[in-house]
Order: C-alpha cells, then sequence, then structure tokens
C-alpha cells in the first residue's frame, strides 16, 4: 500500500497502534451528563493540528499529488466536504472528496484530531484488507497515501451509498443481493476476529463494565420503573458472575460496524472508518451491527421482517466459521447499550417533523424492547 511514510516510520506507526486508546475490553468512559465521551478521546491540550484545516490540507494534497506545497490552490471544486455523521465528529477535522489531478485518481480524504485516532484508522484499513477475498462481496478501501505528521490518510474514493439511506428506501422488498452481501460481512468479520485473537482472564473487564452499566442503569431508573429497575440489578450481577467464571475471547475488532460505516456501491459492500479499531470483546462488533439495524430501520413501519432476515444472515454467516461466542459477554454488551440509549440518548429535532417522530417512535420501541429483554434474559439467568 502505498504511503508517504517510510518502513521505520511505518514500523512506529505499527508499534503505537499496540498502545491503541481504542480499547474496547476496558469499559467505556462517558461524561457525567448526556453524550458518550467514548466518541471521543479524554480532554487534552490544544493542538495546532486541531486547527488551520486548510493549511493541513494544502500539505496532504501537496504531498498526494507529488508537487510543490505552493502551487496547490484550493478552489472550490478542489476538495468536496463530506459529513459522515450529522453533527460535528470529534475524532476527524475533515473529511473530504478530492478530485483526481497531476495523475492520481480521484480519492477519498482523512485528517484526523488525534495520533491514536490515526494509527487505529491505518492499523484497521491495513489489517481488514489483508484478508479480504474476491470471492465475498466484502471490500475495504485501499491505503492510496499517509502524511503521519498531518494525521491524514488518503483512501480510494468509493461512490456508493451508505446502508443506512438503502435499508430506509429497499427495507420492504429486500434485494437478493443485498442479503448475500450482509451474509459475507459476517464471513468476513469472522476472518477478521480469528486473523488476532487470545484469552484473557475476565477480572478487569467484568469489574469495570459491571460499574459501568449499574451506572446506566441507576440514571435509567426514573424511566423503568421500581420493579424493572430491581430486575435489571438482579440480572447484571448474574451476567456479572457468568462471565467471571470463563475466560475471555478478545481480538481485534471494527469497533464500530454500524449501518453508516457500511456503503454499498456496485453490489459489494465497503467497510470504512475504523478510528475506532482495537482489542476488545467481538461480540462488540455483533451487538453494534444489530443495535445499527434496530436504531436506524426499526422506526421505520413494517422494518422487523427485513432486520430479522438481515442479522439472520449476518449471525449464521459469522457463527459458521468464527469461533463460539459468549452469550453472556453479548448479553452484558447489549445491557449497556440499552440502559445507555433509555438513560441518555438524545432526541433532538423540530417537533412533529420527520426526524422527531422516528426519534420517538425510537424511544418508546428500545423501552418496550428493553422490558421484555430483561424479562428473557432473568429467566435464561434464573438461578
Amino acid at each position: 500500500l502505498p504511503t508517504s511514510s517510510s518502513s521505520a516510520e511505518e514500523a512506529n506507526l505499527s508499534d503505537s497502534a499496540s498502545l491503541l486508546s481504542t480499547d474496547l475490553a476496558r469499559p467505556r468512559q462517558h461524561a457525567e451528563s448526556a453524550p458518550r465521551s467514548a466518541e471521543s478521546p479524554q480532554a487534552q491540550p490544544a493542538d495546532p493540528l486541531t486547527r488551520n484545516v486548510s493549511e493541513r490540507m494544502r500539505r496532504v494534497l501537496a504531498s498526494y499529488w507529488s508537487i510543490p506545497e505552493p502551487t496547490v490552490f484550493l478552489v472550490d471544486s478542489t476538495a468536496r466536504p463530506v459529513a459522515t455523521t450529522g453533527w460535528p465528529n470529534p475524532r476527524t477535522s475533515l473529511t473530504a472528496a478530492i478530485r483526481a489531478h497531476a495523475g492520481r485518481p480521484q480519492a477519498f480524504l482523512k485528517l484526523l484530531k488525534h495520533p491514536a485516532d490515526f494509527a487505529s484508522e491505518y492499523e484497521g484499513l491495513v489489517a481488514a484488507r489483508a484478508i479480504t477475498t474476491p470471492s465475498l462481496q466484502v471490500r475495504v478501501p485501499a491505503v492510496l497515501h499517509t502524511v503521519e505528521a498531518e494525521r491524514a490518510i488518503v483512501l480510494e474514493y468509493v461512490p456508493g451509498i451508505s446502508l443506512t439511506p438503502l435499508m430506509r428506501r429497499r427495507y420492504l422488498a429486500l434485494p437478493d443481493w443485498c442479503v448475500t452481501a450482509v451474509r459475507d460481512l459476517g464471513r468476513w468479520l469472522a476472518t477478521y476476529h480469528e486473523s488476532r485473537q487470545y484469552y484473557v482472564s475476565p477480572d478487569e473487564f467484568v469489574t469495570g463494565h459491571l460499574q459501568l452499566a449499574r451506572r446506566y442503569l441507576d440514571d435509567a431508573a426514573g424511566r423503568l420503573g421500581v420493579t424493572q429497575h430491581a430486575l435489571a440489578h438482579r440480572l447484571l450481577d448474574r451476567l456479572g458472575g457468568t462471565i467471571a467464571a470463563q475466560q475471555l475471547r478478545l481480538t481485534w475488532c471494527h469497533g464500530d460496524l454500524v449501518l453508516n460505516n457500511l456503503i454499498m456501491h456496485e453490489r459489494l459492500l465497503y467497510v470504512v472508518d475504523f478510528t475506532r479499531y482495537g482489542v476488545g470483546p467481538p461480540e462488540a462488533d455483533l451487538e453494534s451491527f444489530w443495535n445499527s439495524l434496530r436504531r436506524e430501520v426499526g422506526p421505520f413501519p413494517f422494518s422487523a421482517p427485513a432486520r430479522s432476515v438481515l442479522w439472520s444472515a449476518f449471525v449464521s454467516a459469522y457463527e459458521a466459521t468464527a469461533a463460539k461466542t459468549s452469550t453472556s459477554v453479548k448479553d452484558l454488551w447489549t445491557f449497556e447499550d440499552l440502559m445507555y440509549e433509555i438513560a441518555y440518548a438524545p432526541r433532538p429535532g423540530r417537533p412533529f417533523s420527520e426526524g422527531w417522530l422516528r426519534r420517538a417512535r425510537l424511544c418508546l420501541q428500545t423501552t418496550s424492547y428493553l422490558r421484555s429483554w430483561l424479562q428473557e434474559r432473568a429467566l435464561v439467568y434464573k438461578s
């Protein structure tokens, strides 16, 4: 993969990846109030690279195009900013589509704010692309160029559409090729997890995640009611005991395997955005995909069959090839996500707008789903 770094620099980058801040095995840290601080690294001193985005982009494009920096003119057609989320991203300074120039193809530029995120993105992309096979409908964009000093990565441009809008338009009549692509995604993810895995004692994982889950649970108490709150505490204790009694399987995970990070182009599914790549339980990636289906498509009427088909295709393909997943670890991850969503998830938007109605419906669905899920899992772990 062509980059601007020397082999020594790449070795240093590889070493730094072993200390990535994105360690999913550790409990996710959150702010005292609503938004997840896991979305952004811990507060750091002011960094000049988080400012002067235009100058950073100028230097990166000069390097990518291999032309003198003073000759780079950032006219309107040079780069088209691309919003990857609906709000400012705390991890990236800029994401933009770059026009073809000086013999170099059109590309996608990411300017990252923090060194650990740059290392995560680069290492994750390289590792993911290394295990991709032509027999599957899953691809990973190629790294065309990197400038480590600018925390910049230039990627192959994929002119597709993310699965979120695609699923919202097509969920009533899912095309066969879409289901096949999601099934291949499960096979690809199994290979990705198996490429780097090991087993450890679950002590630190259990202690940290139980504390975090209890905090979410207590903050969600007002919406659960006394009976459900007590039931959730009992379930959490049983989950902790079950996980502590077994070895914990850790792998290198994507870290944010959601519909918005999957791009469909010419019936191929591209996996993007590896800034949260790190060590963690593989169940985290599985649960991310399921929760994304529930959040992004679930509020739409008659979407349950489509979600069921996609999830079944994904998880059955994964489990057919990967080591057995831990039900209790998956349940703990589900517990955390649901409790967080109930307690903190913002529901902004103009009242009675399309977005407001979708979020309001999702809130009701999540509350109902959580209560039925608690009842079901309490029976499973009943001593």
